[in-house]
């Protein structure tokens, strides 16, 4: 099955990728990316800031008992996303592998390591629900988007609450005690509940720290157009960031977000009367830091994995 979705989301992700590069042509889109020179790299390192910060968020899912030092959440950050990027399974094909890396890496337990990538996973998206959330209004107050972009951006703001709030009732319900003895579930189980009884104030500063991150993806997003020499404003830029980050959302299934990435900012950029080149030339210089970090993830778990063997 998962064989035959991440071929189908291939499918549609190309054709979207070629729909988008058809209506605007790789000469506009050249010529748009040559105006970045070496502001490039500056703009690649500027992820750093975002990783920064939802490596912190990360830290405050994890039980307060654990002095585990933020250098070793950001690397492990770092590999889990990259296996997250690399798989079709999303947002959730490297959470085990940052629980893994805790362990051998840090010794922290396989229980608090999953519960806390679980509660991260869980406040990382309740900091993008808020984070769009304001987009939406602004853009209602500022941009006034066109009818399909509008309904669009409500209808996965809406299904993506309802997964949230889904995923929440799991957690509290027990979503890993059918996975039996062997691993443990019911210890993750409730490692999780006593999380969020017990440490509301971790939990509030875990979502914090991820909705500075999608700010500092708001910050990256006018830095690029600034570059490319369409002067913005921080609240066009806010907008633009919340409503591409729902339309990603909504393309979980496509494996990179292959074709959806550049089909959405397209769709974005019309609605708000922007110039489409610059749009998917802002595209391409994100598919480029993803890939430059992913490379980056996977160097750095082959280091681990190196010394493991040492050891």
């Amino acid at each position: 099955m998962i064989r035959w979705v991440r071929c189908a989301g291939i499918v549609v992700g190309l054709a979207l990728l070629s729909w988008a590069v058809a209506s605007v042509g790789w000469t506009a889109i050249w010529q748009e990316l040559q105006r970045l020179g070496w502001w490039l790299a500056p703009i690649v390192m500027l992820y750093m800031v975002v990783c920064g910060l939802d490596t912190w968020g990360w830290r405050y899912a994890l039980t307060g008992r654990y002095d585990t030092p933020w250098r070793t959440l950001f690397l492990a950050r770092l590999v889990g996303e990259a296996v997250n990027y690399v798989t079709p399974l999303a947002w959730v094909g490297g959470e085990p592998v940052k629980a893994y890396l805790l362990k051998r890496g840090h010794g922290v337990p396989m229980i608090d390591g999953v519960s806390s990538v679980v509660i991260a996973k869980t406040t990382l998206a309740i900091g993008l629900l808020l984070f769009a959330l304001c987009g939406i209004g602004l853009a209602l107050w500022q941009a006034p988007l066109s009818a399909t972009l509008a309904r669009l951006a409500w209808c996965i703001l809406g299904t993506l609450g309802v997964l949230v709030t889904l995923f929440l009732l799991a957690q509290h319900w027990g979503m890993f005690r059918r996975l039996g003895p062997v691993v443990r579930g019911g210890e993750v189980d409730t490692a999780i509940r006593q999380f969020y009884r017990s440490q509301r104030g971790r939990l509030v500063l875990s979502v914090g720290f991820h909705f500075l991150g999608w700010v500092a993806g708001m910050a990256e997003v006018w830095l690029i157009l600034q570059c490319l020499g369409m002067p913005i404003t921080l609240v066009q830029a806010w907008i633009i960031e919340s409503l591409w980050q729902l339309l990603r959302a909504g393309a979980f299934l496509i494996p990179a977000g292959l074709g959806a990435h550049e089909g959405g900012i397209l769709l974005i950029f019309v609605s708000l009367g922007l110039s489409s080149p610059a749009g998917l030339a802002m595209a391409v210089v994100r598919r480029i830091r993803e890939l430059v970090w992913t490379a980056v993830g996977l160097v750095v778990w082959s280091g681990y994995e190196y010394a493991f063997s040492r050891a």
